[in-house]
């Protein structure tokens, strides 16, 4: 996907963050949003039809993220 030379299932026109999944640390909560704390690592799916995992920063519905076991 990111050579732009294979078939990819959904259209990938720019500007396009590839990537469906990110892991990292909480660095901010929506509102009424109370868990996981900010700081706590965590896994998750940005829920954005499969992309912006590649971005510096992510978005992800609170249901889709998990933390990070020790």
């Amino acid at each position: 996907m990111r050579r732009r030379n294979d078939p990819y299932p959904f259209p990938s026109s720019p500007p396009f963050i590839p990537g469906g999944e990110v892991a990292g640390t909480v660095d901010a909560l929506g509102a009424g949003v109370e868990q996981p704390a900010v700081g706590t690592p965590v896994f998750a799916t940005t829920g954005h039809g499969g992309s912006e995992g590649y971005a510096q920063f992510a978005v992800a519905h609170a249901a889709q993220v998990i933390p990070v076991p020790p």
